[in-house]
């Protein structure tokens, strides 16, 4: 590979797809024959985190001497008296486009220039704006051209600056050729196919400025008419820019319905950053819009669809997300229809669950299932029992839980499904895969996450991609192993980075973890579940927190840090609820770490684990646990601590383990079942 120099001016004016580029980009920069070259404004902060290879490098001002040489070059053979040099370097502060404008402008009016003018000298601006405004008024009819073009963009084609101003060919051209030929913009091409470029964001902001307000608007309404009848390829293609111009010339009423297109197309692109910012300015020019049931109408369709995007790039508990949700359930219980009620039902159901408040989200789960039952449409009540599923699931209920997912799953219908953030068959099959799993049903399991994650390859958005592969691993987690999570979870993760979805790439970052900890890469595998666990904390995803701090206590139990693994697994209970599903996985690791250092308290909380897995009907955790108390009652650990064991509990370990053994129908390749029947062989 050819070494590559790549550069890219400006970056705080980079919109938010490329900016995901260039993170992916700088990421490879330690391994790639690669040098990026970014320029940005001081305020700027990339959200890519700092690495080794990265260097910033802050440009200080010019010196004097510099400026002094700097001014020499701009103004080429004309001879400038030290005077003048001298009140350039002073009031331009070392600002290089500063000393280049101002000098320009010197040159412009010819002051100072060939003598001591002291009265020239002292007209030069004080300001870089009012420098580059002095120019701008010494140009004449191209300054009308400058001002035109500064309200179509920082970038123009000649047949749109054209359409929008009447002037001949000849004398659009003659104006243009003289703000090039004062360097005010640059020119690309011949005309009519050309396009140009402001020099500088702060030349077009100074023209833009020069308007009167109420011609600014006149010219926004042109535009955007022009756009609309002249130029409809590039309006269907960025609709963004025709709502611009709408929502500038304060046409709201088209402007809402602009940037709605343009956050459905940027939606149906995976641009989930754009596709946000658009909704959010769909619903600011909604607001100019006088109160109406109509408008209320549009404002709940575009609160509805606004929230589906913040649940992706914000994460199911963000502040923006409940807020949005929270606004379309009041505009909901006024205005919306039983369908709608049920999105706005799911959108609060989907942030109260997220949170970790799992008695208010079964308490809406019902509502939901209610309302589907009274809408009775099949897509209204896959929601309605999905919400059920997943409720259910979390606190442990998992029988009745794979019941309601099992009926989501059998009234799913790819072409009627109503729209989420995650298609709701594909949640149905991969929730519906984690309830087999846990109630001792592996290769059903492993039939289901099959099915959902065809079902989500086929849809092809990187939300569903991302859900099912998030799913499947954790059952691969729950299953104890490792190289499956390995072999799927690198294409979560960057899946998950390069559109930007924060909950998927929290997980995956945690199930790598603790897949590399268990393979022995103790130092990398807790620093990446760390870094999981701390935006699950930074999204206050308060869910799955308690499991995940229970994987960062597994992982360094095996490491050896075993008081950094107690501290974690107590943060793990002092999160989790009182019997939600992650309970008896922590009961379990709480004892192991007890029976490791043989503390005879390890004994009663396998027992509790055991209790706890049976009450929810968790048959693989209560597996796990009832085979690590054997291994207890058969003093398979360190016997100074506790005494010598009974022989008679030999046999109080094979009666506790041999009939739930038995009662397993499938899954034998497992790692519990195996580990369980290795056990049972030893016993005798």
């Amino acid at each position: 590979m050819q070494p590559i120099l790549f550069l890219v001016e400006d970056l705080h004016w980079v919109d938010p797809s490329t900016l995901e580029l260039l993170g992916l980009l700088a990421e490879q920069g330690a391994t790639a024959p690669l040098l990026l070259l970014f320029t940005t404004r001081p305020e700027f902060s990339a959200p890519w985190p700092s690495r080794a290879h990265h260097a910033q490098i802050a440009l200080n001002p010019l010196s004097r001497r510099e400026a002094r040489a700097m001014v020499t070059r701009v103004a080429g053979g004309t001879p400038l008296p030290a005077e003048t040099v001298e009140t350039l370097v002073r009031r331009t502060d070392g600002v290089p486009l500063f000393i280049e404008e101002l000098t320009r402008l010197v040159l412009q009016r010819g002051a100072g220039v060939g003598g001591r003018d002291g009265a020239a000298v002292r007209e030069i601006p004080a300001t870089l704006e009012d420098s580059l405004r002095a120019r701008l008024d010494q140009l004449g009819p191209a300054r009308d051209v400058a001002q035109v073009a500064a309200v179509i963009g920082r970038e123009f084609s000649y047949a749109l600056l054209q359409a929008v101003l009447p002037l001949r060919d000849h004398e659009l051209q003659a104006a243009l050729e003289a703000l090039a030929g004062e360097e005010l913009i640059y020119a690309r091409g011949l005309a009519p196919e050309a396009s140009y470029l402001f020099k500088h964001a702060l030349l077009q902001d100074t023209a833009y400025a020069s308007l009167l307000k109420s011609r600014r608007r006149e010219l926004h309404r042109r535009v955007a008419e022009v756009l609309l009848a002249r130029f409809p390829e590039s309006a269907d293609g960025q609709p963004e820019l025709v709502a611009h111009h709408h929502t500038e010339a304060g046409d709201f009423e088209p402007a809402v319905a602009a940037w709605q297109q343009a956050a459905e197309q940027a939606f149906a692109h995976s641009a989930l950053q754009e596709a946000a910012a658009h909704y959010a300015s769909a619903l600011a020019a909604l607001a100019r819009l006088p109160e109406s049931a109509e408008r209320n109408q549009r404002e709940l369709l575009l609160q509805i669809a606004f929230a589906g995007v913040l649940v992706m790039t914000k994460g199911y508990s963000a502040p923006e997300t409940a807020q949005v949700t929270a606004r379309a359930r009041e505009l909901g219980a006024r205005h919306g229809d039983p369908a709608q009620l049920l999105m706005i039902l799911m959108g609060h159901w989907v942030g109260t669950l997220t949170r970790g408040h799992l008695s208010a989200a079964q308490a809406l789960a019902d509502q939901i299932l209610e309302s589907a039952e009274l809408d009775a449409r099949p897509p209204s009540l896959v929601f309605g029992h999905l919400a059920q599923g997943i409720t259910r699931s979390h606190r442990g209920d998992r029988l009745n839980a794979r019941v309601h997912l099992e009926k989501a799953v059998r009234l799913y219908d790819p072409e009627e499904a109503f729209a989420g953030s995650v298609d709701p068959g594909v949640l149905a099959w991969t929730y519906a895969a984690v309830a087999a799993w846990q109630l001792g049903f592996a290769d059903a399991s492993h039939a289901r996450l099959r099915e959902g994650l065809a079902l989500a390859r086929r849809l092809g958005t990187p939300q569903d991609v991302a859900a099912a592969l998030c799913y499947g691993l954790f059952c691969h987690v729950c299953a104890r192993d490792p190289q499956s999570v390995l072999e799927q979870v690198d294409e979560l993760v960057q899946l998950a980075t390069d559109h930007q979805l924060p909950n998927f790439l929290a997980h995956g970052l945690e199930m790598r973890g603790w897949a590399l900890a268990e393979q022995g890469q103790y130092d990398e595998g807790i620093a990446q579940l760390r870094r999981g666990i701390e935006m699950l904390r930074e999204m206050q995803h308060g869910l799955t927190l308690g499991y995940a701090l229970g994987l960062l206590a597994e992982a360094q139990t095996r490491s050896g840090a075993i008081s950094e693994a107690r501290a974690a697994l107590e943060e793990g209970f002092a999160v989790a609820s009182e019997e939600g599903f992650e309970k008896p996985a922590l009961l379990h690791l709480r004892g192991e770490l007890l029976a490791r250092e043989a503390i005879p308290e390890a004994e009663a909380t396998f027992r509790e684990a055991i209790a706890l897995a049976r009450r929810q009907g968790a048959r693989m955790y209560e597996l796990r646990a009832t085979t690590s108390l054997a291994r207890w009652l058969t003093g398979q650990v360190p016997r100074e601590r506790v005494g010598p064991r009974e022989g008679g509990r030999v046999a109080e370990a094979r009666t506790l383990l041999a009939p739930l053994y038995a009662s397993f129908t499938e899954g034998f390749d497992t790692r519990d079942l195996i580990e369980a029947k290795a056990l049972l062989e030893e016993l005798g």
